[in-house]
């Protein structure tokens, strides 16, 4: 089963109104057709990381995470400010910083399409199966998009960064997600010419870690976390290899 969308729209320029109402009605679609993640514990914790970053990267727009239970380590931003994130992105990050880095990387990006600065697509991936930042499979994006995509990508990884760091997280985090995405198998790299190269990408984000404000208390990891990855572990155990795949996007 996938979830059907609409055709791929675009978000600059459109009411904010109609883009919270549309990301909301998404948002029921994808739980609807999937596993929420219904534990309140659990989902206190992500949204607490979201609107920790979210205040640095998106401030004045309402940014609401929502956790599902599916096994790629992936999450998504939907117009209007919603993320959706698999359990598989909790259950794979390293620690706190790590999963708070794609978070930042998603607040962002959608920070910047509301604001009319980039022109892109109204479903927004993130994630490392590596720290893809990819349209799952069957979302494409019309090849006059491709160029705009990467540069708004850059920027996103640039703003994130920034974010991460303000939220009190270590920057250096940021770049463990984009090595594992470097490391993981081409194969796994599904629509790569819409991004800069891997290699690219954790070189310019290095290259910015030295103007970012010393933080001498930077944050990685905190027992909160490990204890909800746990809860995580218990209610919503892993799938065997081999088990049924959840539902992915398409157009």
């Amino acid at each position: 089963m996938r979830v059907v969308l609409l055709a791929m729209a675009l978000v600059a320029g459109y009411p904010q109104e109609k883009e919270r109402a549309l990301g909301r009605q998404l948002a029921a679609e994808v739980e609807r057709l999937t596993t929420p993640v219904s534990d309140r514990e659990i989902g206190e914790f992500v949204n607490g990381v979201t609107r920790k970053v979210a205040a640095q990267c998106a401030p004045g727009m309402p940014v609401e995470a929502r956790v599902i239970s599916a096994e790629e380590a992936n999450a998504f931003g939907l117009p209007g400010g919603y993320l959706l994130v698999n359990s598989g992105l909790v259950r794979g990050a390293g620690n706190e910083a790590e999963l708070a880095s794609v978070l930042a990387f998603l607040s962002a990006h959608l920070r910047s399409a509301a604001a009319g600065r980039a022109r892109l697509p109204l479903i927004l991936t993130g994630g490392w199966t590596g720290f893809a930042y990819r349209p799952s499979p069957g979302i494409t994006v019309p090849l006059g998009m491709a160029a705009a995509y990467r540069e708004a990508v850059r920027k996103a990884d640039a703003e994130g960064l920034r974010c991460l760091s303000a939220a009190g997280y270590d920057p250096e985090t940021y770049l463990d997600g984009l090595r594992k995405f470097a490391a993981a198998p081409p194969g796994s790299r599904r629509s790569a010419d819409l991004y800069p190269p891997p290699g690219e990408r954790v070189e310019s984000v290095r290259a910015l870690l030295p103007s970012l404000i010393p933080r001498p208390r930077s944050a990685v990891d905190t027992s909160a976390f490990s204890a909800m990855r746990t809860r995580l572990e218990q209610l919503y155990p892993a799938r065997a290899a081999g088990a049924a795949r959840p539902p992915s996007l398409r157009r």
